[in-house]
């Protein structure tokens, strides 16, 4: 019985390896309610003790006092208690591993939940920053400069002061494109309305390195699993910039296989030894945003050999 309980079997059959071992057919497990409530079996079913009710039963507890379980038998079991004690003890062990893991599942359930709960809040954050910028700042930058060329063209300024005007407008020129760029890095426009497709292409024809881009139509998905990908990529994007060499090319795949939505981004440069936690240091942010809705990352690299990032999410989950 111990050897059978160790595989976290159901209940159903922790108490058919009870009748087994006692050789008891009408043996059932029963389960005292908390607060004085009775006793039930297995299926939840109210076990009433009258007189029509005369099996033996023992109680068994499990670590701290508790009643965990007790085991119904007939009479001629009751004649072997040391048999008896020891399925009741297995029983336990059984019940307490099987509430414990459980426990565990339930856990790892809750805690993935609040992982994706905390992705999709700050992807609506990004997005809201995104619009804040384009909205406010840059329209008001905007219609400086536009006052400013029309002082420029209407008033009787001389040569230096034009000059100067000038300078002034190619500042604000300056000031608007890093504040566009600022507002696509925090949540690119094309994501949100072209999907994850086109944004990665958008990267790759910006990336500081050449790129290839092998992107399929995947169709789109939800906000949180484009928004962990397509930033999955653009950080492996710009740890290849920074890391592969300057003669290094890049090639970015994005497919969908089975239900499963992987990519790759894969440098031909100098590569790192796996072991090199100051070179793979800027890619533990992609492990925890692709855990954050249930993803996984692989990161493989050699000196001389370049380095893979493949990653995957398991879509409807």
């Amino acid at each position: 019985m111990i050897r059978e309980v160790g595989n976290n079997p159901s209940v159903a059959t922790i108490e058919r390896l009870v009748r087994r071992v006692l050789d008891d057919p009408r043996a059932v497990l029963a389960f005292r309610l908390p607060r004085g409530r009775g006793v039930v079996d297995r299926h939840g079913r109210q076990i009433v003790w009258d007189d029509a009710h005369h099996e033996p039963w023992q109680e068994f507890g499990r670590p701290g006092g508790d009643t965990a379980v007790a085991v119904v038998h007939d009479t001629d079991t009751a004649d072997s208690p040391s048999l008896v004690n020891a399925v009741g003890a297995a029983a336990v062990l059984a019940l307490e591993n099987r509430r414990l893991h459980q426990e565990l599942i339930d856990t790892i359930a809750a805690l993935r939940a609040s992982r994706k709960r905390i992705v999709t809040v700050a992807a609506a954050e990004r997005r809201k920053i995104e619009r804040d910028l384009h909205d406010s700042t840059q329209q008001e930058l905007m219609a400086v400069r536009i006052q400013l060329e029309l002082t420029r063209d209407r008033a009787d300024v001389s040569p230096p002061l034009s000059r100067q005007l000038g300078r002034i407008g190619d500042d604000l020129n300056d000031a608007l494109d890093r504040l566009r760029s600022l507002a696509h890095g925090i949540y690119p426009t094309l994501l949100a309305e072209r999907g994850l497709g086109e944004a990665l292409e958008d990267a790759a024809r910006n990336a500081l390195l050449p790129v290839v881009a092998e992107i399929e139509d995947v169709g789109r998905q939800p906000e949180e699993v484009e928004t962990a990908v397509y930033y999955c990529c653009l950080e492996a994007l710009q740890n290849a910039s920074k890391h592969a060499g300057p003669k290094a090319v890049v090639t970015m795949h994005l497919w969908r296989d089975d239900g499963v939505l992987r990519f790759t981004v894969i440098d031909d440069g100098v590569g790192f030894p796996a072991r090199t936690t100051v070179a793979t240091s800027g890619l533990t942010n992609l492990s925890d945003r692709l855990g954050a809705v249930g993803g996984r990352i692989t990161v493989r690299s050699a000196p001389g050999r370049g380095t893979a990032v493949d990653g995957m999410v398991v879509l409807g989950q």
